[in-house]
């Protein structure tokens, strides 16, 4: 099925950036017009989660190239791809859990919320990096 609407964003991995990619997501979404405004705001909170996980690895490794964030609008999904150039990442092979509520605890929430908010979600090693792919269907599967 070919999309109805594609576009993409490069980004610096700084962390000022990472509202620019959740509203170009989201700017692409309601592109497709079906999208009402919670599974939106899923969307804008998992786009938020990779592209900061991305910029962190990217800062990390010490690694100063543009984020690369793609939107694809079809008729019955969107899906985002979100590539790095942090050098790989291994994801676990299941899907972690939400680490127990503590107020002093910050970070290792992003692979959960976007496993939990997305419909599909897909971590690849590129040559360079690691790509993040995440679908949000029009009309969640059934459960």
């Amino acid at each position: 099925m070919i999309p109805t609407h594609t576009t993409e964003l490069d980004i610096p991995a700084e962390s000022r950036f990472v509202a620019t990619a959740r509203n170009f997501v989201a700017d692409a979404a309601r592109h497709g017009g079906w999208m009402d405004e919670q599974r939106l705001d899923d969307l804008r909170l998992v786009v938020s989660e990779t592209v900061t996980n991305a910029l962190h690895a990217q800062a990390t490794s010490r690694v100063d190239e543009l984020i690369h964030v793609v939107a694809a609008v079809y008729a019955d999904r969107i899906e985002i791809e979100v590539t790095d150039s942090a050098g790989g990442f291994e994801p676990p092979d299941e899907a972690p859990a939400l680490p127990e509520p503590d107020l002093r605890r910050e970070g290792g929430f992003g692979l959960p919320l976007i496993e939990a908010l997305s419909d599909e979600a897909s971590f690849t090693r590129t040559p360079s990096g690691t790509r993040v792919r995440v679908v949000v269907f029009r009309d969640p599967p059934a459960a």
